[in-house]
């Protein structure tokens, strides 16, 4: 079962063409999640790096008109991660950007599958977006970037919850949306928010799919939970 292994870290920069999350991770073997969201049209990347990682972007930048844009970039810690500084860069640079970002980590996904990713942008005004993703792998774990030019609160869809949203004042804001498909075989499926009030300015979107990991043999560590304890097992007819 896949599961967050951190609570999200947010940052952001105003005016200046750099910003940094810093991250820790609880053990080895983490995907790295990234969400960037930009304000200034003129800026046409914002690239997360750092010491130990290397990000490829996962689908295409969402963009609408000249009211900002959003990136999503995923890296794979074979290491523990403690104090990894990630810096988000824009480029070009020197065009005073506006933004927000988010990062989180997860366990137990051997890849992140990017053949699972589709993408998509609503013009002035929406006051929210969904997208579907047709997942590949039983109880794949969906995650979506979310993104504003503007400061306003995200409302999760059904059957979903938000990691964490993050607003670098009034002109960007972000969010990591999330839906553990704990059981159900590959099916499609609609990753969505709302916003609160009504705002001006575009919305963007960004989902994707991790695969949970297929271990090939039984081991006791494959028993260990989400608090990191192992569980004791009994069978039938054998004393307690």
């Amino acid at each position: 079962m896949i599961f967050r292994d951190i609570t999200p870290v947010t940052g952001g920069a105003n005016g200046v063409d750099t910003f940094t999350l810093t991250v820790s991770t609880n053990n080895t073997n983490r995907w790295i999640i990234v969400a960037v969201h930009n304000s200034n049209s003129s800026v046409t990347n914002t690239t997360p790096s750092s010491t130990h990682l290397t990000f490829a972007q996962v689908g295409s930048t969402q963009a609408d008109g000249t009211n900002g844009s959003l990136q999503l970039w995923a890296a794979f810690a074979s290491i523990q991660l403690s104090s990894e500084v990630i810096t988000v860069s824009a480029t070009p640079t020197g065009n005073g950007p506006v933004m927000s970002g988010i990062v989180a980590a997860y366990v137990n996904c051997n890849v992140a599958s990017a053949t699972d990713v589709t993408a998509g942008s609503k013009s002035s005004g929406a006051n929210g977006l969904s997208q579907i993703i047709t997942t590949l792998t039983d109880n794949d774990f969906c995650i979506a970037a979310c993104g504003l030019t503007q400061s306003v609160a995200f409302v999760a869809g059904s059957k979903q919850t938000f990691a964490g949203t993050f607003s670098e004042g009034a002109f960007s804001s972000v969010g990591l949306l999330e839906q553990n498909l704990l059981t159900g075989s590959p099916n499609a499926v609609t990753m969505s928010y709302t916003l609160t009030g009504s705002p001006s300015d575009p919305v963007q979107i960004i989902a994707m799919g991790l695969k949970p990991s297929r271990p090939s043999f039984y081991s006791p560590g494959n028993l260990i939970n989400n608090s990191g304890i192992r569980p004791h097992a009994f069978s039938p007819g054998l004393a307690r």
